[in-house]
């Protein structure tokens, strides 16, 4: 029984299934069974039901559970309070906002790894408000988040304006068209997860607020933030998603394949804006700041603004 085990157990129970737990750990939804299994097998106990709708606590996994969140928060507290112990920083901290792409998540860690040496590197979950409050409390050193935070207390660097694109079925015969306006996308739901919406709330409030005034009034909310069930929908034709441009490539991720286009919109004037976070305290020439933020603004400097 590790401590991943157990924060993993606690994930799915917060989340409420183990969907929506595995992005939030950065792992598949098979890899996190599997931990749970493991874990299972250690304590010789079953901690969840599980049926066709779902899982559901055991009542030994009730009562473990009250353990399990108190072990989780004393493991982090004293991580929190290692710095102190040790004398020196060894590890560095990096919030991840929701909805963040793998890529470019991936890319600003190797930035990171690149300059820590010897320490090691957590990545932290949660939500944009979350974050923040981390940041507040120095509880983290950075966060990735997709909307600016407006606080005295926290500075923050634009690293990345992605332009909005939609993917629709190469199917369809709009896949086709010479140009497509939002008023063409009135047939089509829009496929989404309401999930992904907290971590950019100003940027789907917009993109709501352009394909409401368009005539785009139905929507497919796929529940969990499951990219792989939203490209499934729009393959089949079902309805359109938004999608990015990736900076390495300057092409569509991989997750559109051949059955799928992913176009500009002529009227769609929207960027998803992604930031680099830290605490204003933090001295500007050493430390997280000088060794960490400017490598990661360095980095992304060619790629504030991209085209289709």
């Amino acid at each position: 029984m590790n401590i991943e085990e157990i924060r993993s157990f606690v994930a799915i129970v917060t989340a409420g299934s183990l969907g929506r737990a595995a992005p939030q750990l950065f792992v598949s939804r098979s890899a996190l069974s599997r931990r749970i299994r493991d874990l299972e097998n250690r304590l010789s106990v079953d901690l969840f039901d599980r049926t066709a709708k779902g899982m559901s606590l055991t009542a030994a996994g009730d009562r473990f559970l009250v353990h399990a969140e108190r072990l989780v928060e004393a493991y982090d507290d004293l991580q929190r309070h290692a710095t102190n112990l040790v004398g020196a920083p060894s590890r560095v901290r990096v919030g991840i906002g929701p909805a963040m792409n793998a890529w470019l998540r991936d890319r600003v860690m190797t930035t990171i790894r690149a300059r820590c040496g010897t320490m090691s590197i957590e990545l932290v979950p949660g939500s944009n408000l979350g974050l923040i409050r981390s940041l507040h409390d120095k509880e983290i050193d950075l966060a990735l988040l997709h909307q600016r935070p407006i606080s005295p207390q926290i500075c923050s660097e634009r690293i990345l304006e992605q332009p909005t694109l939609i993917a629709l079925a190469k199917s369809l015969p709009l896949a086709h068209a010479r140009s497509i306006s939002l008023r063409d996308l009135r047939e089509l739901p829009f496929v989404t997860s309401s999930a992904l919406h907290s971590g950019t709330p100003m940027y789907y409030a917009a993109l709501r607020s352009l394909l409401e005034e368009a005539g785009v009034a139905r929507t497919i909310d796929v529940g969990p933030p499951d990219w792989f069930a939203i490209r499934d929908h729009v393959v089949g034709g079902s309805g359109f998603t938004i999608a990015a441009i990736s900076p390495e490539s300057n092409e569509p991720g991989a997750l559109w394949d051949s059955a799928t286009v992913v176009r500009e919109v002529s009227d769609l004037h929207l960027s998803l804006n992604t930031f680099i976070a830290w605490n204003s305290s933090l001295p500007s020439t050493d430390g997280v700041l000088g060794r960490l933020v400017q490598p990661v603004v360095d980095e992304f400097s060619g790629s504030s603004r991209l085209s289709a």
